[in-house]
């Protein structure tokens, strides 16, 4: 018998501890096939399905990680990283109000996750619903005042209702906590890049807000074991997730 052919959870689990690691080191393909070769022995593992669906999006493939995410789901209705993963795909393919709806699954569980709450709010603002997606920004902030990304999507939401001084402020604290925001493109006909969301840049001048902004699918820790039923909130952290 061939070391491939001997099913189990702990080949599994070396399969994916391989995929995690290829993940880390840049390599999204490599821990598509490793995880996928885990699912084959352990299909039932949730967990698995939550990190193929990130390898996927982030190789390239994202319209096919939403299968992924379903099944993990299906497997655990409490893995709250997936609910959000779920909600990012969704939000990608341009479907935010069930984006929006998976956030709030996530955060029915975890209401501190600072990802779910950034994104929902870059979702709501992307509806044109500013009032609500102010709120959710400013709940998220509050939590984290150090939260670069946040501060950022503020500033675009501010700018698209009108309020400029306030949202140049947003910009300007998003790049003194977080100098390498990613970079977009600016509205039609500038010609120019400007640093991520804005800051330094007059918010009359910006097009619609980019999906730049937002925080990507989450691997979830500990591959090879079951996760619980029901995550455990976590404190508010400097660092963004994503």
């Amino acid at each position: 018998m061939t070391d491939d052919s001997r099913a189990g959870p702990p080949r599994a689990s070396e399969l994916l501890r391989k995929g995690d690691k290829l993940f880390a080191g840049g390599d999204a393909a490599g821990a598509v096939r490793e995880y996928e070769r885990a699912l084959k022995l352990a299909p039932g593992d949730a967990l698995a399905w939550n990190n193929l669906g990130v390898a996927l999006s982030a190789s390239g493939r994202a319209s096919e990680a939403i299968g992924p995410y379903e099944r993990a789901l299906g497997l655990d209705s409490g893995f709250w990283r997936a609910w959000y993963n779920l909600g990012k795909a969704l939000q990608r393919a341009g479907r935010f109000e069930e984006a929006i709806e998976k956030y709030d699954r996530a955060l029915a569980i975890n209401p501190l996750h600072e990802s779910s709450l950034n994104n929902k709010g870059y979702a709501l603002m992307a509806l044109g619903r500013h009032e609500e997606a102010l709120e959710v920004l400013d709940t998220l902030l509050g939590a984290n005042p150090l939260y670069a990304h946040g501060w950022a999507n503020k500033g675009n939401l501010l700018a698209a209702m009108g309020i400029a001084a306030e949202s140049r402020v947003c910009y300007e604290i998003a790049e003194m906590l977080d100098p390498d925001l990613p970079r977009e493109t600016g509205s039609a006909g500038e010609g120019s890049r400007g640093p991520a969301l804005g800051p330094g840049r007059s918010p009359e001048a910006r097009g619609p807000p980019t999906d730049a902004g937002t925080d990507g699918e989450e691997l979830a820790p500990g591959s090879g074991r079951s996760l619980p039923r029901q995550g455990a909130p976590r404190r508010p952290r400097e660092r963004r997730d994503g």
